[in-house]
């Protein structure tokens, strides 16, 4: 319940859960993290690859195994602090659960499956609040696929309740702790470092506010903060042309490499981006010139079309497989495209993509092997 700023105005959930490790493991704090996240990892991605061997995919099976296992963006975050790995390894077991009980003959509405899968998604939420948007279409289409309407609704509505007791307590902590009710403040700020004249839709540390008078007058954090987001709105709204401009930024932006010319995020602390073979062609002028220059321009888009050429076409085999298949293929693209959307409508960053990056590289797999 500390008062301190920065635990309301970020989702404080992964700083919660990381003070449980260090008072359960004191000054092997770092050495506990790396390991923890990396058996999560690990667990999340043999569950869910055991399962895809239980399905029409079992000839993918072992390559993606390899590429989650050996991607080195997804593999070495599991060491780094911060909260993308952990939600990207929940979203696996999630959805690993949700496979193994449609292939299971059981109708019953309560199961361990169920049950760990809306845990997994509760946890994952407690990081990051909006993620609540994946626990909705992972609970709807495995119901309707699963159970009658009445009992998909059931199930949905049992599993929201689950899934929303990490935001509740957030939002108790800030009751708490500085009087107002609310699960983070950064919301309106975030929404406008990536709108406004003359953004482009990324980050920016020089940003000049969309002018709000409300937020000024606030009593608390959270009445500024749901004031920044309505002036947000109405910008967009009053320019539309600007406005389309910056959304498109923000979709390229979302898809675009760790670093180079067409780079754009806060992902500059990724273990991949710094230990990076094309880093030491930086140190000379002309593997600077290369890397920045118009080749490496054209190798950076050309990566961002392969990728989404890639899932589209995994997404489109696994909808014509039909089944079991064509539900995942459609939940993976749903919960991407959700992911995507919700980049577009703060800022426009390839960090963002990392919690359903899992699930990116399992559709590319397909896209590329079929």
């Amino acid at each position: 319940y500390s008062t301190q700023e920065i635990l309301s105005y970020w989702p404080a959930g992964y700083p919660l859960l990381l003070w449980l490790i260090l008072n359960l493991f004191g000054g092997h704090f770092f050495l506990a993290v790396s390991i923890l996240q990396s058996l999560l990892y690990a667990g999340a991605c043999a569950f869910f690859v055991f399962e895809l061997k239980r399905t029409r995919l079992d000839k993918f099976a072992r390559p993606i195994a390899l590429i989650l296992a050996f991607n080195p963006t997804l593999a070495l975050n599991t060491i780094a602090i911060g909260y993308e790995l952990p939600v990207a390894s929940l979203t696996l077991l999630s959805i690993a659960c949700m496979l193994r009980a449609l292939r299971n003959s059981s109708r019953g509405l309560v199961s361990w499956e169920s049950g760990l899968s809306a845990i997994s998604l509760m946890l994952a939420t407690l990081m990051q609040p909006r993620l609540i948007l994946f626990a909705f279409l992972i609970s709807g289409i495995w119901g309707l696929n699963k159970f009658k309407l009445q009992k998909a609704l059931l199930m949905t509505i049992a599993t929201l309740a689950i899934v929303a007791i990490g935001p509740s307590m957030l939002i108790q902590r800030n009751v708490e702790a500085n009087g107002f009710s609310a699960i983070s403040t950064n919301l309106g700020t975030t929404m406008g470092i990536g709108s406004g004249p003359g953004a482009s839709g990324g980050y920016r540390s020089d940003y000049e506010p969309i002018p709000c008078p409300a937020s000024e007058s606030a009593s608390n954090p959270a009445e500024a903060d749901n004031a920044r987001v309505r002036c947000v709105i109405v910008w967009y709204l009053e320019n539309p042309v600007e406005s389309s401009k910056q959304l498109w930024n923000k979709a390229r932006f979302f898809w675009s490499p760790w670093f180079g010319p067409v780079a754009n995020g806060t992902m500059a602390r990724n273990p991949w981006r710094e230990n990076h073979p094309f880093n030491s062609l930086l140190e000379t002028e002309g593997g600077f010139n290369f890397v920045v220059g118009p080749v490496g321009k054209f190798l950076s888009r050309l990566w961002m079309l392969a990728w989404i050429v890639l899932l589209a076409r995994g997404t489109l085999f696994l909808w014509r497989m039909g089944g079991v298949e064509r539900t995942f293929g459609l939940l993976a693209t749903l919960i991407i495209s959700v992911n995507m959307l919700t980049s577009m409508l703060t800022i426009g960053d390839h960090r963002f993509r990392i919690p359903t990056m899992g699930l990116s590289l399992v559709l590319q797999a397909i896209g590329l092997l079929q």
